[in-house]
């Protein structure tokens, strides 16, 4: 008789509400926990190198590097480019730049980062794990608007094959 008599009405009671309430948050924070993965126990190493300048505007370049996954984990490197508000003395996120090395290829035993003409020098040490523990640097340039080349791309060979 009760939820017939709800369900008329129109209403739940407050404990029904508060219950579904919660699901909904926990829900919510599953889909975002999910989507983004900045954990501070899974980043291995951050570094911030430079200033770059775009006429009157400045920042910096931030590099992350950060381990997603438990049983098969892969690395993975974010490379962050920051505005500079000198009169707020504060930073924005202009481009959050997902960097596609190392994978599961290996893991980042490094990071070298130097400003050259305006552009971030990236180099990532990796130690690859399918060649007994030798470590590899894969370089890239990225623009302040975002752009990412490879400079000099880690030749991966399984040498148990």
């Amino acid at each position: 008789m009760g939820w017939k008599l709800y369900a008329k009405v129109g209403s739940m009671p407050h404990r029904n509400k508060v219950k579904y309430f919660l699901v909904l948050c926990l829900i919510t924070y599953s889909a975002i926990s999910f989507g983004f993965n900045y954990d501070v126990s899974n980043i291995l190493m951050a570094k911030s190198t430079g200033v770059w300048s775009k006429g009157k505007d400045y920042g910096y370049f931030k590099v992350i590097a950060y381990r997603d996954g438990l049983e098969h984990p892969a690395d993975k490197v974010r490379v962050l480019i920051t505005r500079a508000n000198a009169e707020s003395n504060n930073q924005a996120i202009t481009k959050d730049i997902q960097i596609k090395s190392p994978g599961i290829k290996g893991y980042v035993q490094d990071l070298s980062l130097a400003v050259v003409n305006n552009q971030l020098s990236l180099g990532v040490d990796i130690e690859m794990k399918a060649m007994d523990g030798i470590v590899l640097r894969e370089s890239f340039l990225i623009s302040v608007d975002g752009e990412v080349k490879v400079v000099a791309p880690v030749k991966y060979i399984d040498i148990y094959q």
